[in-house]
């Protein structure tokens, strides 16, 4: 309860305010707000401008007094452009910069890189298990054989093959030894229950582009038919798993909501599979719920782990961390593993001519 009270989605908002403004409530001539910083200046889409809140009574760590955001759209090829030209002091994987544009400027700029390896982040698949082939449970299995998951880590940079559980090792709970890969037997079981369907769409957002690629090219390797469709946003990504009929396959990562393999057994599963039911995983999940000893509740979430691998309804790839560049006049810029790092606690030192001013 208390992790989850740290939540950003549990923000208060100013009732009275809404009632009054409405929409414009959060505006910077309207906004009402108790953070280390207050917005000054918002130019929808394009930029944010905070400047320090003297009445914020928190303990602050860090001298930034003013914080210039740019808004850009999803994994903005121009980031790159931006970093090269000193226009932004820090990029990050969870603000929206693809994990390729940070992998060249490590090769460019190596004493400016970070990973914050927080094990709290895993990429994955998931499946509709209601639809033939995808409904046969052998069918499944096969294709989490026939995934590489080491040729996935080659393929995505600055990452580690999920070949555990789909709680990453950063949480408790997790389980290190789940996935095998055999594609000769992948295939034997496809050529054995498999006959003519409809081809296998692979949904995914461009940011997951060489991963969607990757799974199709295991699965067609075993025998499978299967066409991929590429989605700008993830939004999109949600708007195709609707409108697509027949056998369909998504990828997408989940990152910790707070430190407790729920966030990824309970809500991560609830949220692909709605539909997906269960007895033993589900008597797990509630018996969970219900126990305070740590141990024993861990033992459960295990316990769910190997059913939710022996179904193979939603199948773990990747596990990556937080990667970065940072400016080298950025002398602090703290995280917190799954969320946005506390940016009141940001110090940033001398450059070789003198003073950044933020």
């Amino acid at each position: 309860f208390l992790y989850n009270l740290t939540n950003e989605v549990l923000a208060p908002v100013p009732r009275h305010l809404l009632h009054v403004h409405g929409r414009d409530w959060c505006r910077p001539d309207t906004i009402a707000s108790n953070g280390p910083f207050q917005l000054v200046a918002w130019e929808q889409g394009v930029s944010l401008t905070l400047e320090r809140n003297s009445s914020y009574h928190g303990a602050v760590r860090g001298n930034v007094q003013r914080l210039s955001v740019t808004l850009t759209k999803p994994w903005d090829e121009g980031h790159e452009l931006l970093y090269q030209a000193d226009e932004v002091d820090v990029l990050a994987t969870s603000f929206g910069t693809r994990v390729e544009i940070i992998d060249r400027l490590r090769s460019r700029f190596p004493h400016e890189y970070e990973t914050r390896a927080d094990g709290t982040r895993t990429l994955f698949y998931w499946l509709d298990h209601t639809v033939p082939p995808l409904d046969d449970r052998r069918v499944r299995q096969a294709m989490a054989l026939a995934v590489d998951r080491e040729s996935f880590a080659k393929r995505w940079p600055l990452s580690a093959a999920a070949h555990g559980g789909f709680v990453p090792p950063g949480i408790p709970g997790h389980v290190a030894h789940l996935a095998s890969y055999d594609p000769v037997h992948a295939a034997r079981l496809i050529a054995d229950r498999v006959r003519v369907v409809s081809p296998i769409a692979v949904i995914g957002a461009r940011f997951v582009e060489r991963i969607v690629q990757q799974l199709a090219d295991d699965w067609r390797a075993v025998g499978l038919a299967v066409e991929t469709r590429l989605c700008a946003t993830f939004l999109d990504q949600e708007r195709a798993w609707r409108e697509t009929a027949g056998p369909k396959v998504g990828v997408v990562g989940w990152i910790a909501d707070y430190p407790d393999p729920d966030t990824y057994l309970r809500v991560a599963v609830e949220e692909k599979l709605p539909h997906w039911k269960h007895g033993r995983y589900a008597a797990l999940l509630r018996e969970a719920t219900r126990i305070n000893d740590l141990a024993a509740r861990l033992e459960l979430y295990q316990a769910a782990e190997h059913v939710l691998a022996e179904e193979a309804v939603l199948v773990p790839l990747l596990y990556w961390g937080e990667h970065l560049m940072i400016k080298p006049w950025v002398a602090t810029f703290p995280s917190l593993p799954g969320v946005h790092p506390g940016l009141k606690d940001v110090i940033i030192g001398p450059r070789e001519n003198g003073l950044l001013k933020r």
